[in-house]
C-alpha cells in the first residue's frame, strides 16, 4: 500500500443522533467531499468512523474539522450537535491492517446490536463496497488497489471477510444477489420504489420527482417484468408517455438497484419517506401473477 491510509473519529458529546433523517445525508455528503479516497465510512448514533487515503494526518484531521464546523454553523439540527474535539487519525501502516480498520468500522452497527447485518445499516459505505449503491463514495476498484485483491470476486469475497463476526455470524453471511430480469412480475411496484431508493441513499417519495431515484424506478420496474406502463406512470406521478422517455434514456446504477431488488438486507432504508407515494392508491396488482400485492413501502 504506497498511499498513506488513516483512520479518523470524531465523536458526539451530546445533541441529536448522527444518523437522524435531518443530520446524516448533510453529513455524509460534507464527508465524502472532504474525504474523497475513503475504503470505509459509517455514521453511528453518536460518533463516526472514516478510514480514507490522504496526504497526512494533520491533513485528513483538517478535512474532518473543517465539515463539523459547517454543520455547527448551519441551521436546524445540524447545529444541535456537540462535537468533542477530534483526535488525530491514526495512520494505518499497510494494506492487512487497511482491511481490519475498514471490516472494523463495518460492523460498528452490529457490535453496537443496531443492525443484524453489515448489509444492512444504511449509513455504511459497507454498502458501496459491494455495489449496492449507484454512486459509491467507496469503489471496487479504489479498494482492490489498495488491498492487492483482483476486483472481479472483490464484493463476495469482502461480504463474507466482513460478516464473518460473531456479532453476525461466526461463518459469515451470504454475499447479495442480484435480482434478475422478469418475464412477469412478481414483486409490488413499492419493493421496487424501495430498491430503488436504496441504491440511491434517497426518499422513496423521490420517485414523484425528476430524480436519479426516478429514473432507476422505472428501468428497475421493467427489469422486474412491470411491461404495464400505466402502473408505473401512476406511480411517478407522470404520463405513461413520460415513463417511455426514461426508459429511451441510459440510467447509471441499475445493476446496484437490482442488488437492493434482491436482497431485503439492502433495503432498509436510510431515509424515510416524508409522503408514502402508494399510501392513498389502490392495491397493485403485479401483471400476470393474479394476485394482489398491497403497495406499502418498506421504508
Amino acid at each position: 500500500m504506497a498511499a498513506l491510509c488513516f483512520h479518523a473519529v470524531a465523536r458526539v458529546s451530546g445533541g441529536p443522533p448522527l444518523d437522524d433523517d435531518a443530520i446524516a445525508p448533510r453529513l455524509w455528503r460534507g464527508l465524502r467531499l472532504a474525504l474523497p479516497a475513503a475504503l470505509g465510512a459509517v455514521l453511528m448514533p453518536d460518533h463516526l468512523h472514516v478510514v480514507s487515503l490522504a496526504a497526512g494526518s494533520d491533513a485528513a484531521r483538517l478535512s474532518l474539522v473543517r465539515v463539523l464546523s459547517g454543520l455547527r454553523r448551519s441551521k436546524g439540527l445540524c447545529a444541535e450537535v456537540r462535537w468533542e474535539t477530534v483526535p488525530p487519525p491514526a495512520q494505518v501502516p499497510d494494506a492487512h491492517h487497511a482491511l481490519r480498520q475498514v471490516r472494523y468500522v463495518a460492523l460498528n452497527p452490529c457490535r453496537a446490536g443496531l443492525a443484524a447485518d453489515p448489509l444492512a445499516w444504511p449509513w455504511s459505505t459497507h454498502r458501496d463496497a459491494v455495489g449496492a449503491i449507484a454512486d459509491p463514495w467507496v469503489t471496487q476498484e479504489r479498494l482492490a488497489a489498495v488491498l492487492g485483491r483482483p476486483v472481479a470476486g472483490l464484493a463476495a469475497w469482502f461480504h463474507r471477510y466482513v460478516s464473518a463476526d460473531p456479532s453476525v455470524h461466526v461463518a459469515g453471511t451470504h454475499p447479495p444477489v442480484a435480482a434478475g430480469p422478469r418475464l412477469l412480475a412478481d414483486e409490488p411496484l413499492s419493493v421496487i420504489a424501495t430498491a430503488a431508493a436504496a441504491a440511491s441513499r434517497a426518499y422513496v417519495a423521490d420517485i414523484r420527482h425528476a430524480s436519479q431515484t426516478r429514473r432507476l424506478f422505472v428501468h428497475l420496474a421493467v427489469h422486474a417484468g412491470w411491461r404495464e406502463r400505466r402502473s408505473v406512470a401512476r406511480a411517478c406521478g407522470v404520463s405513461v408517455s413520460a415513463v417511455g422517455k426514461l426508459l429511451r434514456q441510459s440510467v447509471a446504477g441499475l445493476d446496484a438497484a437490482a442488488l437492493c431488488l434482491g436482497d431485503a438486507r439492502l433495503r432498509v432504508l436510510a431515509r424515510a419517506a416524508p409522503q408514502d407515494p402508494f399510501g392513498a392508491a389502490r392495491p397493485l396488482t403485479a401483471p400476470g401473477t393474479g394476485s394482489t400485492a398491497t403497495a406499502a413501502t418498506s421504508a
